[in-house]
């Protein structure tokens, strides 16, 4: 692990010398990456980094000279105050783990699912609907497998999360989405899947296509949401018990009666203006 206390000059020179591959500069208070090199080309950084952790600062912005390291494999800034992402990032050719969270983000670049090594995707604690993301952003089905989106502001689930066909994990918990379209049944390598906190009222029958059927090998947490009373007396029961229910010919009628009604009495999507995200 490299010292928390050196400065970021400090740590560069280390790299260039060979002594280092890796970036650590977190809770430090770091406002700028101004000491980053603007022009990566032909430099031992673009060869020799291959981590860069500036968790706990106050960067407001990730330099696209640092999307040219083409050896780096993990990314780390999280509890930042970055807002927009540089338009190069999906570039990285050996990216394997990308950590966003808390941060101020509202809209990826176009492209951004271009990534060809990406298996771990964190952007929990944004701003990002379901506008947000990318056209293009199915394209990381091959790779990825930890998605995690928490305390975000999507109000559905874009069918795009639902053909990112390697996924083991995803995180949706503390959004506003109403519903789970019927094609999150094409996920079938999922084993985690957290969509605690949101306004969901009941889940489609093809949730039940999935195999969440071993507690001590799958997670399926769903609590906080305002579930119909024949739901919610199965989770409390536990998830084999809603998995149980959700297979049965009885919840499909059920399920058909609940979509064809005329309306629905949803909570009000909470006031979310004090989030950290934006301050």
């Amino acid at each position: 692990m490299g010292s928390t206390k050196a400065s970021l000059k400090e740590e560069l020179e280390k790299v260039r010398r060979g002594e280092s591959k890796q970036l650590i500069i977190v809770d430090m208070e770091l406002k700028q990456l101004s000491d980053f090199p603007q022009n990566t080309d032909n430099s031992v950084l673009r060869q020799n980094l291959v981590r860069i952790n500036f968790a706990h600062n106050k960067i407001p912005e990730i330099p696209s000279s640092l999307c040219t390291l083409e050896n780096l494999e993990y990314m780390n800034f999280t509890n930042n105050k970055i807002v927009a992402l540089p338009s190069n990032i999906s570039t990285m050719p050996k990216l394997k783990h990308l950590y966003l969270g808390c941060n101020r983000i509202d809209t990826l670049p176009k492209g951004f699912a271009s990534f060809p090594a990406l298996e771990v995707l964190d952007l929990s604690y944004n701003n990002l609907n379901e506008n947000s993301f990318p056209r293009n952003f199915h394209q990381l089905a091959n790779t990825l497998r930890a998605f995690y989106v928490a305390d975000n502001d999507l109000q559905r689930l874009p069918e795009s999360f639902t053909r990112l066909l390697s996924l083991e994990t995803l995180s949706i918990r503390n959004n506003d989405v109403t519903d789970i379209p019927e094609s999150i049944s094409n996920l079938k390598k999922l084993k985690e899947f957290f969509f605690d906190g949101n306004r969901l009222e009941y889940l489609p029958s093809t949730f039940g296509e999935l195999y969440f059927d071993d507690n001590k090998q799958s997670i399926l947490r769903g609590k906080d949401n305002p579930w119909t009373k024949m739901l919610k007396d199965e989770w409390s029961l536990g998830q084999h018990h809603v998995l149980q229910l959700i297979r049965s010919d009885e919840y499909k009628t059920f399920e058909k009666q609940l979509r064809d009604r005329s309306t629905r009495h949803l909570p009000p999507i909470p006031d979310k203006s004090k989030k950290a995200s934006r301050k």
